[in-house]
């Protein structure tokens, strides 16, 4: 599951930003 979705996070930049954005906000 979190192998797809590194695949998928790899081939969407937007994607990452997104997801990185998710790590930064929903860690404070």
């Amino acid at each position: 599951l979190i192998a797809r979705e590194e695949l998928r996070i790899r081939e969407d930049p937007l994607a990452r930003t997104s997801e990185l954005l998710k790590r930064v906000f929903g860690g404070q």
